[in-house]
């Protein structure tokens, strides 16, 4: 029995030291201190188990890049015609309702679709889905009433794809939403009974972007921290182009004309050579352009900005008011000049001014209440110069002007 139990000890003791050994793993060892044999086969153990476990990891790591590799692949080598999307063909023709259907049922789903479409559709919601909508050149999705004439109504971080199809009424798209243009032809505006027309693109909190074709008839309203991307292959007479509530539209077409450029509670516009008739920035807003030629008049109200790096052409009235401001580095022409209240006036160029004031035929350039102005390069005004109580007109040696024309 005491044999026994002497056993059972020297097990239970074996049991802990080989435990001990285990537990402290790796181990370390000091001089002057003999080093076990568990403890040294232990740590040979730690790094051989821990060195096949970085082995495994990077054999997984391998894999997956492997399959990252051949999806890249197989998407850089996909075609229009076979690419990532599902294909489906829809004929509006035999059945108006065909392609709302289609994009009915297919809310929610994770298969990204290509709708061929052909014959005129009737109009179409789009929630949460990934679609491509291609025409055969001559189909057309209609509006659904005559209140506000929508076409097209796309919500919920959409993600849509317009090629070669007419929208006879309007396109609304929010929260989160995709759109993209590839000659995509837009109707005339309706009008709201009163003399204001709809806007037949209107974004909230989407981004839209026009790869080609034409801006003939877009009546553009971008609200609420959308985007808008105008690609430089895209012409055509546009209608009024607005950035709105923190938006920001970029203009990379110098051959889109446009009626009104407006940019409003703090937001910003961009184009590479704007053509239109009328430019305004206000409430904390910006406009740049590298050149700026306007058939009407241009503003700056309330804290707004307009920065050419190139010419500016104005035919009437430029108006810098209340904060604003007005940058430009080339050559400078307008009707008449107006700055007030605390704004500025910066030209690195020639400044010419071609009419007088509708109140003041003697006068082309109005400076009051606080407006500060430097020419850098010649002037000639067709009328005189009026600079009000603590307002400045400088030329480029700092020499104030203030009466005739030079």
């Amino acid at each position: 029995m005491k044999r026994t139990t002497t056993k059972l000890l020297a097990v239970n003791i074996g049991l802990f030291l080989t435990a001990s050994a285990f537990a402290a793993v790796p181990h370390t060892f000091t001089s002057g201190t003999p080093a076990l044999a568990s403890q040294v086969n232990a740590n040979f153990s730690d790094l051989d188990t821990r060195a096949t476990s970085a082995e495994n990891d990077i054999e997984t790591l391998d894999a997956s890049v492997t399959a990252i590799a051949a999806r890249v692949t197989t998407l850089e080598s996909a075609s229009p015609g076979s690419d990532a999307y599902t294909t489906v063909a829809i004929d509006c023709n035999s059945d108006s309702s065909a392609l709302a259907t289609a994009l009915e049922n297919s809310r929610n789903t994770t298969t990204r679709t290509t709708y061929n479409v052909s014959g005129a559709c009737d109009a179409i919601e789009i929630i949460r889905n990934d679609v491509k909508i291609v025409g055969d050149g001559s189909a057309s999705i209609a509006y659904r009433d005559s209140v506000d004439y929508e076409s097209v109504y796309i919500d919920a971080q959409s993600n849509v794809r317009f090629e070669n199809i007419a929208l006879d009424g309007n396109l609304f798209a929010k929260n989160s939403s995709s759109i993209r243009f590839n000659n995509v032809a837009l109707s005339d505006p309706f009008g709201d009974g009163g003399g204001e027309l709809f806007f037949n693109v209107q974004l909230n909190t989407s981004y839209l972007r026009i790869d080609e074709g034409s801006v003939d008839f877009l009546n553009l309203r971008a609200n609420r921290n959308s985007t808008v991307d105008i690609k430089s292959g895209v012409g055509g007479n546009g209608l009024d182009v607005i950035s709105d509530g923190n938006s920001s539209v970029v203009i990379d077409s110098t051959a889109a004309e446009f009626v009104t450029v407006e940019a409003i509670s703090s937001s910003f516009i961009y184009s590479a050579g704007l053509t239109a008739e009328a430019l305004i920035s206000e409430g904390n807003s910006i406009v740049e352009a590298e050149s700026i030629t306007l058939s009407n008049r241009a503003e700056a109200w309330g804290n707004g900005r307009i920065a050419v790096w190139g010419d500016m052409t104005v035919s009437n009235d430029v108006e810098i008011l209340k904060s604003s401001s007005i940058v430009v580095d080339g050559d400078f022409s307008a009707g008449t000049l107006k700055c007030q209240f605390s704004s500025s006036m910066q030209f690195g160029n020639n400044v010419t001014t071609t009419a007088a004031f509708d109140y003041d035929s003697t006068t082309s350039v109005d400076i009051h209440k606080g407006c500060f102005g430097e020419i850098g390069g010649t002037y000639s005004f067709n009328q005189g110069v009026v600079v009000g109580p603590l307002s400045s007109l400088i030329d480029s040696q700092w020499n104030e002007i203030n009466s005739t024309p030079q």
